[in-house]
């Protein structure tokens, strides 16, 4: 990676009632491609679900109205924490690189 742009963590809402979230990091690499970086160092149960929800939200977030598909950047989810996170989902598939 030559550089990273620090982007704006705060995926503020669409309607009232979506969910309000902020990233601890969102990046962005010379190529388009979009991080989205926690921490967490207490585990909480819904801990994955937020995860998946803030990918979620990170990479729709990228559409607006009348852009075509292919203006879709990768997002890459990268959680660092202080315990064990994949030892209760043995269905996940997980890729390392």
């Amino acid at each position: 990676m030559k550089s990273v742009e620090t982007l704006n963590p705060f995926n503020p809402q669409t309607f009232v009632t979506d969910k309000y979230s902020i990233l601890d990091v969102k990046a962005t690499d010379e190529s388009g491609k979009i991080f989205a970086i926690e921490f967490q160092t207490t585990e909480h149960a819904a801990f994955v679900n937020r995860i998946l929800y803030y990918w979620a939200k990170t990479y729709c977030r990228q559409m607006e109205s009348g852009n075509l598909y292919s203006v879709l950047r990768p997002v890459v989810s990268i959680a660092v924490t202080s315990f064990l996170l994949f030892k209760r989902l043995p269905k996940l598939h997980i890729r390392f690189t």
